[in-house]
Order: structure tokens, then sequence, then C-alpha cells
């Protein structure tokens, strides 16, 4: 007997709901302290960037801070800072 592919495809969704039952099933994951740190600080130097508020930038970055363009430009911390807040 010939199997066409309307018959295959007739076959499709049940072969869907059989997958999904045997996929383990799992609880989301919760965040580990140093994520959720990260996380905090990441919100907090896009909320500074959107601010323009240079005190929290300077806080939030490290003096050693390097920012490369694609152009060669670098800058140090005190010219990122300085960009980002009058951007």
């Amino acid at each position: 007997m010939p199997i066409s592919r309307r018959d295959l495809s007739a076959c499709l969704p049940m072969l869907g709901i059989l997958a999904l039952g045997v996929l383990p099933v799992s609880a989301a994951e919760t965040p580990s302290a140093d994520e959720a740190a990260v996380a905090k600080s990441l919100e907090a130097f896009r909320a500074a960037q959107f601010a323009h508020d240079a005190k929290a930038l300077g806080d939030l970055c490290a003096d050693q801070l390097s920012y490369s363009h694609s152009d060669a430009h670098i800058e140090d911390k005190a010219t990122f800072i300085t960009h980002q807040s009058v951007i």
C-alpha cells in the first residue's frame, strides 16, 4: 500500500503531541546571587546612560576603563563618561 504525503501529514500533529509528552519538564531556573548582582548593575548602567547621569556612570565604571571604537579611536573613563552624559 503506497503512503501519500497526505497520509503522512495527518500523523504530524499526533507526533508533535507525543514528542511534548516525552520531553522533560523543568521549572525555570532562578538566577544565582552573582547573576542577580550583574543584572542589577547592568540595569543601573542602562538607566544611567538613558538619564545622562555622569555621576552614576562614574560610580559604575572601573577607573581602568578603556573603550575602543571600530575606527581605532580609544576612550578612557573620563572621555567615555563625558560622551555618554552629553549624547
